[in-house]
């Protein structure tokens, strides 16, 4: 899950449907319970919702749905479970803290010589904490209504 960039899904890509639907497949199996089948309009419409959710945390997503739900959930559910998983990865990391560091003692800055000036930059503990956080991805959030609608809902 950590590695991986986020994709954003295209619907009129036949490898992002691919990938889409297999990542869905368990759940679409399990938990689908009506008698028309999940079709291309349904997927198009999942798709949109989840186009930024990368593929190993919408797996994980799945898993958690079928875990914890008797009916197939709607896509901003899907959405939140995504939003949910990353920030649980997020909040693991930080909650490890920054591993102790010979080269800045702790201040998460080095000092390096350029031209024979003494400079500061960040340590590459601290770079590497930071490409850590964006591997696993940037918080998820559920697109909110426009003004015009917010008083509809």
């Amino acid at each position: 899950m950590g590695n991986e960039r986020p994709v954003v899904w295209n619907a009129d890509h036949a490898d992002h449907r691919r990938a889409f639907a297999t990542a869905i497949a368990p759940l679409v199996q399990v938990l689908w319970k009506r008698k028309e089948e999940f079709g291309m309009v349904d997927a198009r419409i999942y798709m949109k919702t989840l186009k930024h959710v990368p593929s190993a945390v919408l797996v994980a997503a799945c898993e958690r749905a079928l875990e914890s739900m008797a009916w197939f959930p709607e896509p901003v559910k899907l959405l939140d479970m995504a939003a949910a998983i990353i920030e649980e990865q997020r909040q693991a990391l930080t909650a490890k803290g920054l591993p102790e560091c010979v080269d800045c003692d702790g201040s998460r800055w080095a000092e390096i010589q350029v031209d024979g000036v003494t400079r500061l930059q960040r340590c590459g503990c601290w770079r590497r904490r930071q490409q850590m956080l964006a591997d696993i991805g940037e918080p998820i959030k559920r697109p909110a209504l426009t003004a015009a609608r917010e008083d509809v809902a």
